[in-house]
């Protein structure tokens, strides 16, 4: 009998699918206000409101790359130097995966000028976030994160698809418009058996699941993983799945 899967480990065939989807459609753009208004469309189906992609510099927002946000919450932001309090903004500093707000305040602890800058952003209408950092060799960092207007339930399960759409954002963002992030994708060579990983974990498959099918321990499908990772300069399975189908390591 198969082992349950950790939570996030399997995607399910409901998410590659809406991952494929979006990969098929944002790869035909051009342009990035419709990159990213088309990004603002999808998540708004999946209950988020707002984008924000950005450039972090010297624990401050450098460059506000794309946004789609409450009227004035932006200005605000700027205006009160809210970037020096802001503890979700000081943990894309050193945060190595994705993340939800509500799941980083809890682990934690704000000081009192913290908690009443999360009590204003919730009362401007950006809350119940989530966010992916993008670091390269630099000091500077990407951040794209997502959030609600409104204090609704977050699906946990919906993560995987979420995250998927916001690194192909960044990596298209990164293709169109130049100044996001001056890398360029890394050139990777890929094992025969690092690819046939991948490509499970592609069609949804838990470590222990690939290692039943082609034979080998869930440590050694795990360390393959890590070699992945590695070679593609990212941090987690989802990341992995994009930027090999972005090299054409990995077929749609």
């Amino acid at each position: 009998m198969e082992r349950k899967a950790e939570p996030g480990d399997d995607w399910g065939h409901e998410v590659m699918f809406g991952v494929d989807a979006f990969i098929a459609a944002t790869q035909a753009l051009t342009r990035r206000e419709e990159l990213v208004a088309h990004l603002s469309e999808t998540v708004r189906d999946e209950g988020y409101d707002n984008v924000v992609i950005a450039r972090i510099a010297g624990g401050a927002v450098s460059e506000l790359l794309a946004s789609v946000l409450p009227d004035g919450y932006a200005a605000t932001y700027m205006d009160e130097n809210w970037a020096r309090i802001d503890p979700i903004l000081s943990l894309t500093q050193r945060a190595t995966r994705a993340f939800y707000w509500n799941d980083a305040v809890k682990g934690m602890r704000p000081t009192k000028q913290q908690r009443a800058f999360l009590n204003d952003c919730e009362a401007l209408g950006v809350q119940n976030g989530f966010t992916l950092p993008f670091h390269g060799p630099g000091r500077s960092h990407d951040v794209v994160s997502i959030s609600m207007r409104e204090d609704n339930a977050v699906d946990p399960t919906r993560g995987p698809l979420i995250q998927a759409m916001a690194v192909q954002t960044w990596v298209r963002l990164n293709a169109i418009d130049r100044p996001l992030s001056e890398p360029d994708l890394p050139t990777a060579q890929l094992t025969e058996r690092e690819i046939e990983i991948l490509r499970w974990c592609r069609d949804g498959k838990s470590y222990w699941t690939i290692g039943a099918i082609i034979g080998i321990s869930e440590k050694t499908v795990a360390y393959h993983m890590a070699n992945i990772f590695k070679k593609l300069s990212v941090s987690n399975r989802t990341s992995a799945i994009i930027t090999a189908i972005q090299l054409d390591l990995l077929e749609l």
